[in-house]
């Protein structure tokens, strides 16, 4: 089951707690891929990118790799809540 949270994004059951925790995420570094947005927001990959064009979900490229950092997720999923 999935939750709404923005204008058609969608969050797992799961995690919507009133907490919200990214740590728990098992990841090597501070930074999400963009499959793992999409993957942890139930988004498609047209979503995330208009998100990250729009500013809504502020991203940085490292050559042609896009990377999300956890506190700019952990910030959109409570700015949307």
């Amino acid at each position: 089951d999935a939750l709404p949270i923005s204008g058609g994004i969608f969050m797992n059951k799961k995690n919507n707690c009133g907490f919200f925790n990214l740590d728990e995420m098992e990841l090597e570094n501070d930074c999400l891929s963009p499959k793992e947005c999409m993957n942890y927001l139930y988004i498609g990959k047209s979503t995330f990118y208009k998100l990250v064009h729009s500013g809504e979900l502020p991203a940085f490229r490292i050559g042609k790799l896009w990377r999300v950092p956890k506190s700019s997720l952990q910030a959109f999923i409570h700015r949307n809540m």
